[in-house]
């Protein structure tokens, strides 16, 4: 026996609607999903250009810090033969002074 008719009626309900709100739900969820995947290769991207340049950036300030340091030993260089140049005249110039005599009196006449 199947019961009174308002209880199998009930049973019957028309699940279109349902149906439709399901696939709605799993379209939209394919489509974020999609846009997740997207999203992420993006920013996988951008990281590795991000890691190219910070690479080439690095490789570049060590170049240059390179070329600082040899020119800086070269600036010491000339500033230690400079400054040897300048004072070899003086030490002469003190040699000298040191071979005069004290008084005025031993002078020899030229």
């Amino acid at each position: 026996m199947v019961g009174p008719w308002w209880k199998s009626s009930a049973m019957g309900i028309d699940i279109t609607e349902f149906r439709k709100t399901q696939a709605a739900l799993k379209e939209a969820n394919e489509q974020l999903e999609q846009s997740v995947q997207e999203r992420t290769a993006a920013l996988f991207e951008s990281e590795q250009k991000y890691r190219s340049l910070s690479s080439d950036l690095e490789v570049r300030v060590q170049a240059h810090t390179a070329e600082l340091e040899r020119k800086n030993r070269e600036l010491q260089d000339f500033a230690f033969i400079a400054s040897h140049d300048l004072n070899e005249p003086l030490r002469k110039i003190q040699t000298f002074i040191v071979t005069l005599p004290v008084d005025g009196n031993n002078a020899q006449p030229q």
